[in-house]
């Protein structure tokens, strides 16, 4: 008989402590719910990755199991680059809902000096290279493809390793206003060159104001190099 009421009390004990195991919420599960939602829900340009860290230090330690599926949601206000947390609710009775902390941080593809670049130095793509940087760090606009920096000049000293950015670089200017210039116009498969006047300062691919002293007219031009432009027809 005692050895019956010892076995009882053990099968009691055990029995008690697997239905309270199953009266509460796992907390990685809580965590991978809102793992999951952020990786879902977070829209993504090409070449941005996401990293994503959940804190569960201040989480409940017992929360109760919830028969329904619990539901995630961002708090208002929602902004991809600023997401600290997501709300969890569970629709049963008891009803709870809780905050999760989250740190989340999106990566994109930037431009980035390969060696130091001097003030006023043109910089070419054999200057640069890629990395990874935190989008919410990029603050003065940013290049992510080498080809986009043709006709760029530091504007600083840039360190290397340093995000290439419309704050430190500025447009090189390949025309100068009162400066001789070619000026180059096309019609069909005609291509004739003059020399005109350049009216205002041009950077590639701008549009300036050009004098022809031949014809004493002017016109509106494309800068395409050094001392050129290509006539709007």
């Amino acid at each position: 008989m005692k050895y019956i009421n010892i076995f009882f009390i053990i099968f009691v004990s055990l029995f008690s402590c697997s239905l309270s195991a199953l009266s509460y919420e796992n907390v990685e599960d809580l965590k991978n719910i809102a793992r999951e939602f952020i990786i879902n829900s977070v829209p993504l340009e090409t070449d941005e990755t996401l990293e994503v860290n959940i804190n569960l230090s201040d989480l409940p330690a017992q929360l109760a199991k919830c028969s329904k599926k619990i539901t995630a949601k961002f708090p208002n206000e929602f902004s991809r680059e600023k997401i600290n947390s997501v709300e969890l609710s569970c629709n049963d009775a008891p009803s709870w809902h809780i905050f999760v902390p989250a740190d989340v941080q999106i990566f994109t593809k930037v431009v980035v000096a390969k060696h130091p670049i001097s003030a006023n130095e043109i910089i070419s793509e054999s200057d640069v290279d890629y990395a990874k940087a935190n989008i919410s760090r990029l603050y003065s606009g940013y290049f992510n493809d080498k080809t986009q920096i043709k006709g760029y000049v530091a504007a600083q000293m840039i360190n290397s390793g340093a995000v290439i950015t419309k704050k430190n670089t500025r447009r090189q200017q390949l025309v100068h206003k009162n400066q001789v210039i070619d000026l180059i116009a096309r019609k069909n498969s005609i291509v004739v060159t003059m020399k005109g006047i350049a009216k205002s300062d041009g950077c590639l691919n701008e549009s300036i104001i050009a004098y022809n002293p031949s014809s004493k007219k002017t016109m509106e031009a494309i800068v395409i190099g050094f001392n050129k432009a290509e006539v709007i027809s």
